[in-house]
């Protein structure tokens, strides 16, 4: 199975730089990474940015939802 590097954009301010980079099977996934006690959440937008001389998908925040317990 292909995997896709994308980058994450939006969302919280203190959204930490090392979460930003994520790996994908398609661009049809949406992208939940948990944060600060929430999942904050990702989808692919049909745009592209420049990532280490590369051409990647930019998944943008969508939302953010609280963790159950």
């Amino acid at each position: 199975m292909n995997q896709i590097t994308a980058v994450l954009v939006g969302g919280r301010a203190d959204f930490p730089e090392q979460f930003r980079t994520v790996t994908v099977a398609t661009l049809d996934e949406k992208v939940a990474v948990e944060y600060a006690g929430h999942y904050e959440r990702f989808a692919h937008t049909g745009e592209y940015a420049e990532l280490g001389g590369r051409k990647v998908p930019v998944f943008s925040w969508i939302y953010r939802t609280a963790i159950a317990e």
